[in-house]
């Protein structure tokens, strides 16, 4: 069996202590990643709108006019609203 004695000075030893943080420098740090953060979610907007807004654009007149009467139907239904009267007597009934 081989032995290594590894000897170290107490001056080669470098001790790092806890420095604790000012109130200032952590309410920078703070504001900083909540800038990091907001600006992170406007660019995952924009990229949402700009995405939906060429999905819009590619369909053509008529699936536009569906998809708009479709949103307005899932509005309602969201909100527990009863269809227009007119709508109830003049609509097509499915058989």
């Amino acid at each position: 069996m081989f032995l290594f004695a590894v000897s170290v000075n107490a001056q080669e030893l470098k001790v790092t202590y806890y420095k604790p943080k000012s109130f200032k420098e952590e309410r920078i740090e703070y504001k900083q990643e909540r800038a990091e953060v907001r600006l992170q979610n406007q660019y995952a907007r924009e990229e949402r709108q700009h995405v939906k807004k060429h999905h819009k654009r590619i369909q053509t007149k008529a699936v536009r006019k569906r998809m708009k009467q479709n949103r307005k139907k899932a509005a309602r239904n969201t909100f527990n609203e009863r269809m227009p009267f007119y709508e109830r007597w003049f609509n097509r009934k499915k058989h």
